[in-house]
């Protein structure tokens, strides 16, 4: 039997569909003859599946991920294909932890998703060698770039650990958005050499929206008009957790079965929201950006923006989330030209250092006394 063959039939039987998408078996090929690949294509169109049918093929996958929520969501997902999937994060006792590494040392793991963070942790060091890696992913590979929208610096290091692995494993980078500077960026901190394979971002399921508002009230009265009018379950996006509180907490005086959600709630109550998001139990999740990078829901039906988002990048990501199964969806940007103010601020106050800045743009550095 052929590699193809043997694809074809992984895919029909462990994973129910009868055809790869476009692109999909190229990149599926590509990562099993141990290139090292980027992946730009958009919400919905099945990155994940590339990088599943390669540990199904090979065994232990590291993969690289960036938020806690969006871990859980993957490791659902993978168990749903008959794929051992694992997660280790801060929330979890040392012991568990421990038992998770052992395992996955013994060849029990199929996919074991980390946050880059985990570089710096004891225990992590302790095991990493023991690994029998087979395959490296970096998912939200855009975490990686200086000008990405979410920068985070432990992703750059990500190469730390790719430098480690041998030449022909593969390495594979996803994202749905990079734009060319970005896409320059990930392929030097990966080594350079990347088979690229970048599809159309063009989403014509979804109906664009900008109402501009002159005050809060007026803000707050627009976010309800729109998520009490449209149809389905749906995220507003705030830029802070005390938007996303207060917003969510007028959407239920007001009638509307709405919760809200960002990093400071406890595990388990983050956990029940996104379950209850996922069941389509309640008609809004009021979030900050902490909820729906990746997040596996086909139907959200729609993404309003109760505050400018961080950027362009930043937006079209977030509003990648509605209609992934390709019936009709909406976005909505409240404008307030206020907001501006807090954007403005998150990036005076996360911007990359400026030796990284200098490396890119090979300006020398000056040195100061």
């Amino acid at each position: 039997m052929s590699v193809r063959e043997r694809l074809y039939r992984t895919l029909r039987d462990r994973f129910g569909l009868e055809e790869f998408r476009p692109g999909q078996l190229e990149a599926v090929e590509a990562a099993l003859s141990g290139k090292r690949l980027l992946l730009i294509q958009p919400t919905g169109w099945g990155k994940s599946l590339v990088y599943q049918m390669v540990a199904a093929e090979r065994g232990l996958t590291l993969v690289f991920s960036p938020l806690k929520a969006l871990m859980r969501d993957q490791v659902r997902e993978a168990e749903k294909y008959g794929l051992k999937a694992r997660v280790l994060n801060s929330d979890m006792e040392p012991e568990e932890q421990e038992a998770i590494l052992k395992e996955a040392s013994e060849g029990g793991v199929d996919l074991l998703y980390i946050a880059p963070e985990r570089r710096h942790n004891g225990l992590w060091r302790e095991w990493y060698g023991l690994l029998p890696i087979r395959a490296l992913v970096v998912d939200e590979a855009h975490c990686i770039s200086q000008w990405g929208h979410d920068f985070r610096p432990d992703y750059r290091r990500i190469i730390e650990f790719v430098r480690l692995l041998p030449p022909q494993t593969p390495v594979i980078a996803v994202t749905a958005t990079a734009t060319r500077r970005v896409q320059e960026d990930i392929e030097a901190q990966l080594g350079g050499s990347l088979h690229v394979i970048r599809g159309s971002l063009t989403r014509p399921n979804l109906s664009l929206h900008v109402v501009r508002v002159g005050d809060e009230a007026e803000k707050f009265a627009e976010v309800y008009r729109w998520v009490s009018f449209l149809e389905g379950t749906g995220i507003v996006y705030t830029a802070t957790k005390a938007s996303a509180e207060a917003i969510a907490a007028f959407l239920q005086e007001n009638g509307v079965d709405a919760r809200y959600y960002h990093a400071d709630l406890p595990l388990e109550e983050r956990k029940a929201i996104e379950e209850a998001l996922l069941n389509n139990e309640v008609k809004a999740v009021v979030s900050t950006n902490a909820l729906g990078m990746g997040i596996n829901k086909l139907d959200l039906r729609f993404i309003v923006h109760a505050e400018v988002p961080g950027s362009l990048l930043a937006y079209y990501q977030e509003i990648g989330r509605a209609g992934r199964d390709g019936l009709p969806a909406y976005a909505v940007l409240i404008y307030d030209p206020e907001d501006r103010s807090i954007q403005e601020h998150f990036i005076k106050n996360s911007k990359p250092p400026e030796e990284a800045y200098q490396r890119v743009h090979q300006i020398p550095s000056c040195a100061t006394s």
